[in-house]
């Protein structure tokens, strides 16, 4: 697979993994050479607050550079650790995650110890996303997927992963599957906390989830649904307010962060992916029946009704339209 990263301080270094091998570039990725580093390499990351440092987990075991990639140390002969999250104010304090496993290391990452107290199994439930409060570390947050018996549940740490509580049971209730797939911490509002979560379970039954985005700001205790489809990335910049961006099959879609639980504006909803001209309710023997449809892009648009004989019985919809979901309605008498 495929892995980019970028320095998060010196913004045109960066690195990318491709097929185990390691590719290196110091001009925001105009230029790509092969950095010298043992093969079969799975995961990388700069440390987040030392910008020349570096940690890779893959098949030979974790290394750690303290000088952008030039040199490399093997730490650990720890195999395919996962995704590294490191602790602000002290450097030997390390997190990894992979779907079976949290890991905690305080020595640099040469010795690790697997932190799951708390967590459902993780065998059955796997973890898909972890997040670590930069303003208290100690605080933790782990998301774990649905399995074929219970649904997917987003836990806290309160004492560096040590043991864990579940803080998901009102999300829940918002949600029948709960597959989580990314969490983003808000760092200035402690317990402000947004969830993506993809889509799953059987179609056409109350046991599908259409996915979405979800926003509390009590630490759990209450949510709210600001976007209706399926995400599988959060991310957010510097600016103030800050943007949000998340990942969705139509593409990544920015918003302002300045939406509340208790006060959102309109739900963030995405536009309709295809055309559709869907069943008319009442049925057309009542005296009167409305007709909706969807543009996944701006178009001109036409409804026409017609009789058993096919004959035009009126023009409903003659004009351009912007993409977006409408609904018109059709009378006996032929009018809207």
């Amino acid at each position: 697979g495929y892995k980019l990263i970028f320095n998060p301080i010196i913004h045109n270094k960066g690195f990318l993994k491709s097929q185990g091998d390691l590719y290196k570039t110091t001009d925001y990725g105009n230029v790509w050479y092969k950095s010298g580093f043992p093969q079969n390499i799975k995961y990388i990351s700069y440390h987040t607050f030392l910008p020349e440092e570096l940690f890779t987990s893959g098949d030979e075991g974790t290394f750690y550079s303290v000088d952008d990639g030039m040199n490399w140390e093997k730490v650990s002969d720890a195999k395919s650790l996962g995704n590294f999250v490191f602790h602000p104010d002290s450097a030997n304090v390390i997190y990894t995650y992979i779907f079976d496993a949290i890991r905690k290391s305080t020595d640099g990452g040469k010795n690790w110890s697997v932190k799951h107290s708390g967590l459902r199994d993780t065998k059955i439930n796997f973890i898909t996303s972890f997040a670590l409060d930069v303003n208290d570390p100690s605080t933790l947050y782990c998301g774990q997927g649905p399995s074929l018996e219970s649904k997917g549940s987003l836990s806290m740490s309160t004492n560096g992963g040590d043991n864990w509580t579940q803080i998901s049971s009102s999300l829940t209730q918002l949600d029948p599957f709960v597959n989580i797939s990314s969490i983003l911490l808000d760092e200035k509002v402690k317990g402000r906390i947004y969830v993506g979560m993809s889509h799953g379970g059987t179609i056409f039954t109350s046991n599908f989830s259409n996915g979405g985005l979800f926003l509390t700001e009590d630490n759990g205790k209450t949510w709210r649904k600001v976007f209706n489809s399926s995400v599988n990335l959060i991310r957010a910049d510097n600016s103030v307010p800050r943007n949000i961006y998340i990942g969705t099959k139509f593409g990544i879609m920015k918003f302002l962060d300045t939406l509340t639980v208790t006060s959102i504006p309109e739900e963030l909803l995405p536009p309709p992916s295809d055309f559709r001209l869907f069943q008319n309710y009442p049925n057309p023997f009542n005296p009167s029946t409305n007709i909706s449809y969807q543009l996944p892009v701006n178009s001109f648009v036409t409804l026409k009704v017609y009789d058993v004989l096919g004959n035009e019985a009126a023009v409903l919809i003659n004009e351009w339209k912007e993409a977006g979901s409408y609904s018109a309605q059709f009378t006996t008498s032929g009018k809207q």
